[in-house]
């Protein structure tokens, strides 16, 4: 099974891709979504959070408060390389397992959503890695977008993160989504193609 990693900066269209491997019946798997369960009220993740950052992590009901561990990480470089220290390896074990049972279930190809990749280094068990790139003013037009940030709180999440180069440096394909959709979308099926002819039987 081909194990194809998807990454790129915030905004850069990484969630559009999964989703459109998604329109092609292929199977995917995303940290994100890993990562949002794992904090979830009483799951591990969250759990070894307040053990270490304290009970003023969660609100009276028990849930993660977001925003606050947001700011926390994002002002408080210490609290960032403890929080990926916390979730990184079980973001990690997650992905294993669903990629163990995709494997036995005889699946071609899988498309992995891995933000950080550049920030966390490359796991032996990835085959190809697909950059999402784009300019920065897309990236924060993007995200202002589809959330309440200010530009200011955007810019520190993409200081925060690996720069460009640093991705593209570890990208077998660089996909750029500063154009139109149709566009986009058709290099994605040239890529894919290409990636299909090339482990070709």
């Amino acid at each position: 099974m081909i194990k194809l990693v998807i990454t790129g900066g915030i905004g850069s269209g990484k969630t559009t891709v999964l989703n459109w491997f998604k329109t092609k019946l292929i199977p995917t798997i995303s940290s994100d979504t890993i990562a949002h369960e794992l904090v979830a009220k009483g799951q591990p993740g969250l759990t070894a959070i307040v053990d270490h950052f304290g009970k003023e992590m969660v609100d009276t009901d028990g849930n993660l408060k977001r925003d606050y561990l947001r700011n926390l990480i994002f002002n408080n470089l210490n609290a960032k390389q403890t929080l990926e220290n916390i979730l990184h390896p079980l973001i990690r074990v997650e992905t294993q397992r669903q990629l163990k049972s995709l494997e036995q279930k005889n699946h071609y190809l899988v498309a992995i959503e891995i933000p950080l990749l550049a920030e966390t280094g490359k796991p032996n068990y990835i085959d190809l890695v697909w950059v999402i790139d784009c300019s920065m003013s897309t990236q924060i037009n993007r995200v202002k977008q589809r959330s309440k940030l200010s530009t200011a709180d955007v810019l520190t999440i993409i200081n925060n993160q690996a720069t460009s180069a640093a991705r593209i440096k570890i990208a077998d394909t660089v996909i750029n989504s500063d154009i139109s959709k149709l566009k986009f979308y058709n290099n994605l099926e040239l890529e894919l193609s290409k990636v299909i002819d090339s482990h070709a039987l």
